[in-house]
């Protein structure tokens, strides 16, 4: 009987020694620093980098342990430098934030290297090229012109061009000359072309095999053309874009009724305070006219002051870049100067706004400050560039995170653009007497 009560002694012992060693838990929530997003599968590993756990896709970690097993501990995922940790000493939940490490390769994509040439002539560069609704345009020389006048000191001029139209099979369908001196091509919200003249502007079409230009004024293309970049629902969208003013607006316009609404408003605040604060430094004369114009046309003085003066002259001003992008069912508006992805519905509600990414931080300082539009894919690529390397990451349309680093063959590409799942640009090798050459390669 005595041992009888020994051992039953023995027993809840142990047992209430194995209970006192595994009361305690935690539940660890793992979040990104800087885009305070839930961290998937991160590990919780011992200081001898032993793994212990692992957490869900939704950033948490349950762990149950003895107070004798509090740690330290690290966690532990790609990307992000490690976290030590000691555990609590009673059950309890806890937050910890993972920092992004910059140093860290980013994935790539495993793709074919070689580029495949898709305009290559012997006697013709390749100067300007954009996809459209026929196909692939490019605008190709002969000689560059070497001298221009002073007022377009900046601007790329091109004479003697020939537009070459390509279908999808890189073959070329038709070529047209160009009656006139050349700055490049646009493309309209249904795909048309058009080439951009130093006078003037042409529509192209392609009637049975053959390309036309007709003469478009320059006035008209400007107001009535150019601002209209896509279209949804029976409305054209664009914007009042100025690049002399630190705002617009994005409108949509009704075709039937003719009217035009803004949904959705951007401005670069401190930009726009500076350029107000121009009155305050006006004579008492350009004062008087500034007033003059805010009661003939009703636009504030202060406004006046700023375009008067020239403010977007000054090597500190520059205009906000905002693009939109209509991608599958959703309205994008990409604005960087607040900051945010901007989302809106087919009928252009608003359904959300995201924390843009990929210009902060340590991808923003190879950040080229240019977005591409797959319209094709519906997809959204940001373009980054260091020591003449080239690559593009996809941008998530709903949490607005970067893609896979996908590096282009190429050092010094120019013009980069995508479009149904390729990457066009032109390129010619250092110190070669091939011409300028359009090359395509496969980001999809």
């Amino acid at each position: 009987m005595r041992n009888a009560r020994r051992g039953l002694f023995l027993f809840w012992a142990v047992l209430l020694a194995g209970l006192a060693q595994a009361q305690l838990m935690v539940q660890i929530t793992v979040l990104d620093s800087v885009s305070g997003e839930p961290v998937p599968v991160v590990e919780l590993r011992t200081r001898n980098d032993e793994w212990v756990t692992s957490g869900n896709y939704d950033g948490l970690i349950v762990h149950r342990y003895s107070a004798d097993e509090r740690g330290p501990y690290f966690l532990k995922r790609s990307g992000y430098f490690r976290k030590e940790i000691t555990l609590p000493d009673r059950i309890d939940a806890i937050t910890v934030r993972l920092v992004p490490n910059p140093t860290e390769l980013e994935p790539f994509t495993v793709r074919p290297r070689a580029p495949v040439p898709v305009f290559k002539n012997d006697t013709l560069h390749a100067a300007v090229f954009e996809p459209g609704a026929e196909g692939l345009w490019v605008l190709a020389y002969e000689h560059p012109r070497m001298w221009r006048d002073q007022s377009r000191a900046g601007q790329e001029i091109l004479r003697d061009v020939v537009l070459v139209l390509l279908d999808t099979m890189l073959n070329e369908v038709a070529r047209k000359p160009v009656p006139g001196e050349c700055t490049g091509l646009h493309i309209g919200r249904r795909g048309e072309a058009y080439v951009l003249g130093t006078d003037r502007v042409w529509g192209v079409d392609v009637e049975e095999g053959a390309v036309r230009l007709s003469t478009i004024l320059t006035n008209a293309f400007e107001e009535a053309l150019r601002p209209w970049t896509d279209s949804t629902a029976g409305h054209w969208l664009g914007s009042n874009y100025d690049a002399t003013f630190p705002g617009f607006d994005h409108l949509a316009y009704e075709p039937v009724s003719e009217i035009v609404s803004v949904f959705c408003s951007v401005q670069d605040t401190f930009m726009m305070q500076l350029f107000r604060s121009q009155y305050k430094y006006m004579s008492g004369r350009d004062k008087v006219i500034a007033m003059d114009m805010e009661l003939t046309t009703g636009i504030d003085r202060e406004l006046w002051a700023g375009r008067m003066t020239g403010f977007h002259n000054d090597l500190y001003f520059e205009p906000p870049y905002a693009p939109l992008f209509v991608c599958r069912d959703t309205i994008l508006v990409f604005d960087h100067t607040a900051g945010r992805l901007k989302r809106f519905n087919r009928k252009r509600e608003p359904i959300g706004e995201t924390k843009l990414v990929h210009h902060t931080g340590q991808p923003g300082r190879a950040f080229t400050g240019k977005l591409l539009h797959d319209r094709a894919m519906g997809e959204v690529y940001a373009v980054f560039e260091q020591a003449g390397r080239t690559w593009l990451c996809s941008i998530d349309p709903i949490s607005a995170a970067l893609g896979p680093r996908i590096n282009l063959d190429a050092k010094w590409p120019e013009q980069v653009r995508v479009h149904g799942g390729q990457a066009y640009y032109i390129h010619r090798p250092f110190e070669s007497t091939q011409k300028r050459t359009l090359y395509r390669e496969r980001v999809k």
